[in-house]
């Protein structure tokens, strides 16, 4: 029997539209259950977001226990596992803007006559999302994952699992192979989030990519006329998307090399030009490994030099390496240095680095595609979708005895930046100083390499111990703007980016 009151439900209310959206794709994938047990603070933060919009969570009395269901504010509906409330939330819009959902939304603006903007691909514009979607997938009449309950009305989870196991893998499989298909034959659809500050609502299409963006966060004024293309997919040297306007006639010199450090493009229009000194390798535009500058070249080769060669950092027998996940079947058939076992070897390092980083991190998973972004990072992982495109990623390791203590994942813009979007320490050697071995040596590393600026996304209960004991400063939205050119990796709710710079004087 359950017992006569049903447990109290003591939840803050907290804007957390990333929970919801993270939770529910977690659940998505094969191991979810062993993922969910380590990610009880996910939960929790997902159902704040669901008080927070004005969702009602309440216990029903089922075969002597109490299970907790979720009722929508908007539709009445309830549902039967924080999965699905998830999936609801998300359906309704609750993960769009952060407006409580038992408020009344404000109508478009009726003032205006003019006929709304379209979303056709060509010659694709402006895109109101008036709700974020999940990463799409077939569904089934039979599919359990769109079962909603009534009041009088309750189900097993394990009933429901059992049921759809098999057929939700099937789904998962199918449209992983869909996306494979899709990116081999580049027709992408445009991302569903802004690839600056990573929310949804009414956003501006590039024309030649599929990223997205918010004009406020381009710091535009208005929708921009014509084909637009973003600050990604313009050449860094005339700053525009054509060289010429005339592309059938001029295909050559409108054409894109992209550099192999920074990932800036450059026409080849521009790099020909007789007024332009290019300080790259000009005489081998079409070669796959091209760098804009000598500064990218010798920034690249230098961490080549650095792969694999460990570093004696303090005392200890402590260790600095860094490493990079990249294996390709064109590579291994090309490269007659291939060495299976040593690929082995470091396939085993970075997958122990990844095992850290996750015992450090709530799952990282992106909301509409279902990667895990840790783990794309530390195995470079590529993709057509800039925000999502890891390549550049390298992994570097601290070392005690040939054992794993400290891991980060860094990216080299270049000169110009350079990004650490995850740090971490095994728990067993946190409050050792481990950190700050790892980070002092990636600064005296980049330093060497003439690396300015250093950007980390940083969790709001961490922001004062990266300003305070690192010497980081908080970047401001100018700041920010400063940055255009460069897609790094933002995976917070609202996170608190710093930054430091080398040789500058920053004014707070």
């Amino acid at each position: 029997m359950a017992p006569t009151e049903p447990p109290a439900i003591n939840i803050e209310a907290e804007n957390c539209p990333e929970a919801v959206l993270n939770w529910y794709n977690l659940t998505s994938l094969p191991d979810y259950r062993r993922k969910c047990g380590l990610s009880r603070d996910l939960a929790l933060k997902a159902k704040q977001h669901l008080c927070f919009l004005g969702w009602r969570l309440w216990y029903i009395s089922k075969q002597g226990r109490w299970e907790l269901r979720y009722t929508s504010p908007i539709n009445g509906k309830n549902y039967i596992s924080l999965r699905r409330a998830c999936y609801g939330c998300i359906q309704e819009g609750g993960c769009n803007n952060g407006i409580p959902q038992n408020v009344p939304l404000v109508q478009e603006n009726n003032a205006s006559s003019s006929p709304p903007k379209k979303t056709a691909r060509k010659p694709r514009k402006y895109q109101k999302k008036t709700k974020m979607q999940p990463k799409r997938r077939k569904k089934s009449k039979k599919d359990v994952e769109d079962i909603d309950v009534n009041d009088d009305e309750s189900y097993e989870y394990e009933e429901f699992e059992e049921a759809s196991s098999s057929r939700n893998a099937r789904m998962r499989d199918d449209c992983q192979k869909e996306d494979s298909q899709q990116e081999e034959k580049g027709t992408y659809q445009n991302d569903s989030i802004c690839s600056v500050c990573r929310y949804g609502g009414e956003l501006l299409l590039c024309d030649r990519c599929p990223s997205s963006f918010h004009i406020d966060c381009l710091g535009l004024g208005h929708v921009p006329d014509g084909d637009w293309f973003c600050p990604s997919c313009c050449c860094k040297i005339c700053n525009r998307s054509r060289y010429t306007e005339n592309c059938d006639d001029n295909v050559d010199v409108n054409s894109l090399l992209v550099c192999n450090q920074c990932e800036r493009k450059c026409h080849i229009g521009c790099l020909k030009a007789p007024d332009f000194t290019h300080t790259g390798d000009g005489d081998h535009l079409d070669n796959e490994n091209w760098f804009c500058s000598t500064d990218c070249e010798e920034i690249f080769l230098g961490l080549q030099n650095l792969l694999g060669n460990p570093i004696y950092v303090g005392a200890d027998n402590l260790t600095w390496t860094l490493l990079k996940g990249v294996k390709s079947d064109s590579f291994e058939e090309s490269d007659p240095t291939w060495d299976e076992e040593d690929w082995s070897q470091k396939e085993s390092k970075l997958n122990v680095a990844l095992g850290v980083l996750r015992g450090c991190f709530n799952p990282v998973i992106d909301a509409f595609y279902g990667r895990d972004m840790i783990e794309d990072a530390v195995f470079s992982r590529e993709s057509k979708l800039n925000r999502l495109n890891f390549h550049g990623f390298y992994t570097v390791v601290l070392e005690k005895n040939e054992e794993v203590v400290s891991v980060a994942t860094i990216r080299v813009f270049g000169k110009a930046l350079a990004e650490i979007p995850f740090v971490g320490t095994s728990m067993q050697f946190r409050r050792r100083g481990m950190c700050r071995f790892l980070m002092n040596e990636i600064e005296k590393q980049l330093s060497y390499l003439g690396v300015e600026e250093i950007i980390l996304p940083s969790s709001h209960g961490v922001v004062d111990t990266w300003t305070n004991s690192f010497g980081f400063v908080r970047m401001t939205a100018s700041d920010k703007l400063k940055f255009l050119d460069y897609v790094y990796l933002n995976f917070e709710v609202k996170p608190k980016t710093v930054w430091k710079v080398y040789e500058f004087t920053m004014i707070i």
